[in-house]
C-alpha cells in the first residue's frame, strides 16, 4: 500500500481563558462548511490535529477547513476558515525491479 504524506492543522493558543476546546470542521471545497458539517473536538491545551484523524478524504482536491473555539457552556465562536489542497494520489511505483550480474 502506498504512503500519503501526513498533514496537520495547527493554530495559535487562544488568549481567552474560557476556551476549553476547539472544533475542527472539514468538507470538500464544493460542500457547505457550517456548524453542522463533520467535525472533531480537540481539548485544550492541544493546538494541532493530525490528518486524516476522524475525517475521510474521498478525492484529491481542495478542502475547506473551519475552526471554532468552545467554552464550558458549549458556546461556539465564529468560524475561521482556510482552503487547502490535498494531494491524495501517490506516484506510480517503479517497474522492472530485478537483480543483475555485474
Amino acid at each position: 500500500m502506498a504512503r500519503i504524506q501526513k498533514k496537520a492543522v495547527r493554530w495559535d493558543t487562544p488568549t481567552d481563558q474560557s476556551v476549553v476546546k476547539h472544533r475542527l470542521y472539514i468538507v470538500p471545497e464544493s460542500g457547505d462548511l457550517d456548524y453542522n458539517s463533520p467535525h472533531a473536538d480537540i481539548d485544550m491545551p492541544e493546538t494541532e490535529y493530525g490528518l486524516p484523524g476522524d475525517f475521510t478524504f474521498a478525492d484529491e482536491g481542495n478542502y475547506r477547513i473551519g475552526l471554532t473555539a468552545m467554552d464550558d457552556a458549549g458556546n461556539e465562536s465564529d468560524m475561521v476558515e482556510i482552503v487547502s489542497f490535498f494531494d491524495l494520489v501517490p506516484p506510480v511505483a517503479p517497474a522492472g525491479l530485478c537483480i543483475v550480474d555485474i
